[in-house]
């Protein structure tokens, strides 16, 4: 059996060196034929030492001209392997920085076995490291997801993508924006594993809170008509419900059941106001939409 890696990384050179050796072992162990790792180096700042062999398996770096973010480092990777390996069986898509664990890759593989390779499987983050702020956040991410799109997302792009699955992974549309939230959309079958996220191999995080915004709302990105739509019927919904308000307003004006002097103008206004903001809401949704299918 061949396994595959496929490895965005950003400065991390340490960290993939011990992360290469922890493969190894784990290849070893498990007695795989043969491993190979497909590194994107995704534009990085901090150049790789230049050795004849600079990780402990066989290895291929592409070094991209500019960050182009991991999304599109992983699918740059997973289409080098479409294009130009082709005796393998499975790949492994995984972080640089040790806390996606190899031997987890292993459970991965063992379930997509399961399924006879008919499924992409995909990690589930049981216990992490991140602290209560990066938790919190994170939480109405997936709140804020779930109303915006309808669908749920608690994967990460650790996962194992069996050969015969890769043609079809690659012709999703919006993969390159964001792997995970592009498959989960594309109603591709997939199954999950829980892991526990391991500690990084070397050294801190090149991950900034910018870039960790940029990714949520990359994986909306990939959701952008349905969010679109939803915005639309609430915007509809909301000015029908306004105009509903308005004609009570005069309907209680007339027959004089509220005494208060001038409420009436000051709730029409009000509601006024509302009314505009819906249709300002619904006409950009509209054209959004219309643009989006010209």
């Amino acid at each position: 059996m061949k396994v595959v890696f496929v490895i965005p990384v950003f400065n991390d050179w340490d960290s993939l060196k011990v992360l290469s050796e922890h493969i190894k072992e784990t290849s070893i162990k498990e007695k795989w034929n043969e491993v190979e790792l497909v590194v994107v180096n995704d534009g990085s700042t901090q150049e790789l030492e230049t050795t004849l062999k600079p990780f402990a398996l066989k290895s291929t770096v592409l070094n991209l001209v500019s960050n182009q973010g991991n999304q599109r480092a992983i699918t740059i990777g997973l289409s080098y392997i479409n294009d130009h390996i082709v005796d393998y069986d499975y790949i492994i898509i995984l972080d640089a920085d040790g806390e996606d664990k190899p031997s987890d890759a292993v459970r991965l593989i063992n379930e997509a076995k399961k399924n006879e390779m008919k499924k992409i499987v995909f990690s589930i983050r049981a216990k992490r490291n991140e602290g209560p702020f990066y938790i919190f956040f994170y939480t109405i991410y997936k709140v804020l997801f779930k109303l915006l799109t309808g669908q749920k997302i608690n994967i990460g792009h650790f996962s194992c993508i069996p050969k015969k699955l890769l043609k079809r992974v690659l012709s999703v549309s919006g993969i390159w924006t964001h792997y995970c939230a592009a498959l989960v959309k594309s109603k591709l079958p997939f199954a999950t594993v829980v892991c526990d996220k391991g500690q990084r191999a070397t050294g801190a995080t090149n991950q900034s809170k910018n870039m960790l915004l940029f990714h949520g709302l990359a994986s909306m990105a990939v959701y952008m008509e349905i969010i679109v739509l939803r915005f639309l019927i609430i915007s509809l919904a909301g000015m029908l419900f306004v105009a509903i308000c308005i004609v009570l307003v005069f309907y209680f004006k007339l027959s004089g059941l509220i005494l208060v002097s001038n409420w009436a103008t000051s709730v029409i206004i009000g509601l006024a106001i509302i009314f505009i903001i819906f249709l300002l809401l619904c006409f950009f949704s509209l054209s959004q939409l219309l643009n989006k299918n010209l």
